[in-house]
């Protein structure tokens, strides 16, 4: 709606009269004390997904850095979506909205790092080492779409007794398959567009 929700206020005990008003992200510019003037405020996820992709519907942006998140452009018309996050990546006065789903993966470089440093390349027709080792990545709760916060990372009886580099393998093909459940639960993998990819990790072999 564009407004504050009187029951988070009220969940979270937060008068009305402290927040400031809602605004467009794009508005005429509002001049500084030293002489340029903003047009646009956007920040953070929001920022990454409009420069990287346009906001154009059907794109998606995944940033594997210390953490890993998945962003999924979903235009004007969209519905909220169990288990993700959702909210406006840009709005103009007058002007509909436009809206992005965020699945979020707590697991990334940081975690993987705690193994051992960057993967070895591995050949293209080297099979999988250990085909029964898997894991549970996220390491601080299990993120988008379950949001189990009583859960850590775990390993398969496999993957246990595997040395630290390839426990680092074994933590990234979990993150990797987190991101296509997170695709597939956006609206499927088929119908986006547009997969860019960001964040350190990418450069891991």
């Amino acid at each position: 709606s564009g407004s504050w929700d009187p029951a988070l206020l009220r969940a979270f005990g937060v008068p009305r009269r402290c927040l400031p008003e809602i605004l467009p992200t794009t508005r005429p510019g509002i001049p500084l004390p030293f002489g340029p003037v903003v047009q646009t405020t956007i920040a953070d996820q929001a920022a990454s997904l409009l420069g990287a992709t346009g906001g154009e519907q059907g794109s998606a942006l995944v940033n594997f850095g210390t953490g890993t998140f998945v962003l999924r452009s979903m235009g004007t018309g969209w519905r909220p979506k169990s288990g993700y996050l959702a909210g406006p990546i840009l709005s103009r006065p007058g002007d509909s909205s436009w809206f992005a789903l965020e699945g979020t993966i707590n697991a990334g470089g940081a975690v993987a790092d705690r193994f051992a440093p960057r993967s070895p390349r591995p050949s293209p027709l080297t099979p999988d080492p250990s085909p029964l080792s898997f894991c549970i990545p996220d390491d601080a709760g299990v993120g988008a779409p379950h949001w189990l916060a009583d859960r850590r990372m775990m390993f398969s009886d496999a993957a246990q007794a595997l040395p630290p580099a390839r426990k680092r393998r074994i933590v990234l093909e979990g993150i990797f398959f987190r991101v296509r459940e997170i695709l597939e639960g956006m609206g499927g993998i088929g119908s986006v567009r547009d997969i860019l990819l960001a964040g350190g990790l990418c450069r891991d072999p």
